[in-house]
């Protein structure tokens, strides 16, 4: 279902939980979660690493309570973070070679 989903925007929606169909969405190269404010558990974790044709990620007001791993998400070429209440520097974020604008 949505296999061919290439832009999706969930944005202020007051998610208690992320969608656990979103990582089954490989073809996605746009995602924003902006102003859910959700937790972000392993599972989230897990299920943003599977989605590697990422271009664009926006978690702006999303709570991020561990370290952000975006290794896998190599494509990636705009990413924010702000108002995550992160403290830590997402890790990988350094070894992506497309990534043109980091928001923290």
């Amino acid at each position: 279902l949505f296999g061919s989903l290439r832009s999706l925007k969930v944005e202020d929606c007051r998610f208690a939980r992320l969608p656990q169909a979103l990582g089954q969405l490989s073809s996605l190269v746009e995602l924003s979660l902006a102003g859910n404010r959700v937790p972000f558990q392993p599972t989230d974790q897990q299920a943003l690493a599977g989605l590697v044709n990422l271009q664009y990620l926006n978690l702006h007001g999303c709570v991020l309570s561990g370290r952000l791993d975006v290794t896998q998400l190599t494509e990636l070429r705009e990413l924010n973070l702000s108002q995550t209440q992160s403290s830590t520097w997402p890790m990988g974020v350094m070894q992506l070679p497309h990534l043109t604008h980091l928001d923290l």
